[in-house]
């Protein structure tokens, strides 16, 4: 698969930007720790995933 064709699942600034070097689209879990950080250029930014179904991540990912 391409990066593409992937998502990333994230926590933190360094794990955004490692994932979005290598041309992934992003979805961010902040925590405690890193619920101060840049997230910007990620496709959502959620507080847990709880809720989010295949479908939606998917719907997500289509219209970035």
């Amino acid at each position: 698969m391409s990066p593409a064709e992937c998502l990333a699942f994230e926590d933190s600034y360094k794990g955004l930007q490692a994932s979005l070097s290598v041309g992934l689209q992003v979805i961010v879990t902040p925590n405690g720790f890193t619920s101060h950080h840049d997230f910007a250029g990620v496709l959502q930014v959620l507080p847990d995933l709880r809720g989010a179904s295949v479908e939606q991540l998917q719907q997500w990912h289509e219209a970035h």
